[in-house]
């Protein structure tokens, strides 16, 4: 702490703040008693399991990764349509929004769709997410 201190000047205006705090332990009272980690967790395993599985048929998808709700969807190159990975994550990208599911496009080289749904996430959405996917993959 000292030598951060020594280095840069940091002020917090909502630290010790009493609003921020109640609103912080009403947050997290909601997660407890609404069991939002547990939920991620299953609903996370359904949705990395829909994935890999999409996976198996598509060659564009190189590596399905991830904890929980938050996952990763590295694209290779489309042949067929003569885009590289980088264009190939734009397009689906694009498609997927279209079809009313936003996620984004991460990673060095921009080829991995970003998937990170709200802790309230549950299968039935999961399951438009991965029927979206799959029609964005396979469109022309």
């Amino acid at each position: 702490v000292a030598e951060f201190a020594k280095r840069r000047r940091y002020f917090n205006t909502f630290g010790g703040n009493s609003v921020a705090c109640a609103t912080a332990l009403a947050v997290l009272n909601v997660i407890r008693t609404q069991r939002l980690l547990e939920n991620a967790h299953r609903v996370g395993e359904y949705l990395q399991h829909g994935l890999r599985a999409i996976g198996e048929h598509c060659t564009t998808i190189r590596e399905v990764r991830g904890v929980g709700l938050f996952a990763g969807v590295e694209l290779g190159a489309e042949a067929r349509r003569g885009l590289d990975a980088r264009a190939e994550t734009s397009r689906v990208v694009n498609d997927l929004r279209r079809r009313g599911v936003l996620v984004g496009a991460t990673g060095r080289h921009a080829d991995v769709i970003k998937i990170r749904p709200p802790l309230t996430f549950s299968t039935q959405r999961a399951d438009l997410l991965l029927g979206a996917l799959n029609e964005a993959l396979r469109s022309p």
